[in-house]
């Protein structure tokens, strides 16, 4: 195992430990039940059921013993259909833990540390629960298991050990939770802050853009204006002109006129 995450061996260890206990448990209370069967029938059909249950449990085991998780799954199933238990619940969640579907194997843990009577075994639900916890991300949970398996076994140093990775683990989440909200309002700052100026360049491009169509529209204006004027003074001027032209031309005609007039005469008459 790598430091830094729960050790998920003992998921495989307690169910080898959990294993005889139960069995032997199963075993006495068959032999117990199968004794009154002349005298109380229905005792009889539940050592037979419960006989059934355990021969599921001890299938499921075999089959995790091969690495078979899914089959084991199975068998654990049907011997909690036949007789719910707390080592039922507890290897079914082991079975479903390997397999990694790891907030489904929570709720069997669950089930196994609040069945289960044994200090020890109570303490070895609330273990495997913190690691199915932890893998699934939900540190703080994974934090109060270790606790509740260390109050039935103070003893215990694996989940002393997981119960100190979990708390750091939390403590890092929380800061890189911490560091991603201060980004996000860093960048809302940011996205803020850019939005105001790009508004604020729209609002002074825009000015300028009147600035300048008012300026074009001045020079149409004034460009249009122009040629009228230009116009009139020509007129006036070619009137001007047309005047100082008829001017001449009666000056001309005058002199004309003075130049055929019959001369004077140069000599007297005999």
């Amino acid at each position: 195992m790598r430091r830094g995450q729960p050790k998920n061996n003992r998921s495989w260890r307690l169910a080898w430990l959990f294993c005889p206990l139960w069995l032997l448990a199963s075993y006495a209370h068959a032999q117990e039940t199968a004794g009154g069967a002349a005298n109380a029938p229905q005792k009889k059909s539940n050592s037979v059921f419960d006989a059934s249950a355990h021969q599921r449990l001890r299938s499921g085991d075999q089959s995790y013993r091969k690495g078979d998780f899914a089959k084991a799954e199975t068998e654990y199933r049907k011997a909690i259909d036949r007789k719910p238990s707390p080592k039922g619940q507890y290897n079914l969640g082991n079975a479903i833990y390997q397999q990694k579907r790891f907030p489904e194997a929570i709720q069997h843990y669950n089930a196994a540390s609040q069945t289960a009577q044994a200090p020890e075994d109570k303490s070895s639900a609330y273990y495997n629960l913190g690691n199915a916890q932890f893998q699934a991300g939900k540190y703080e949970e994974s934090i109060n298991a270790y606790k509740n398996a260390l109050r039935q076994n103070p003893g215990d140093l694996e989940s002393k050990f997981n119960l100190a990775v979990a708390q750091k683990k939390l403590e890092q989440k929380q800061k890189e939770q911490q560091q991603q909200q201060q980004n996000q309002q860093q960048q809302k700052n940011q996205n803020q802050q850019n939005q105001q100026q790009n508004q604020q360049q729209n609002q002074q491009q825009n000015q300028q853009n009147q600035q300048n169509q008012q300026q074009q529209k001045d020079q149409n204006e004034k460009a249009q204006a122009e040629p009228d004027t230009n116009q009139k003074l020509s007129r006036k001027e070619a009137e001007n002109l047309l005047k100082i032209m008829e001017d001449e031309e009666r000056k001309v005609q005058s002199k004309l006129k003075r130049g055929f007039t019959t001369p004077a005469k140069s000599y007297k008459d005999w």
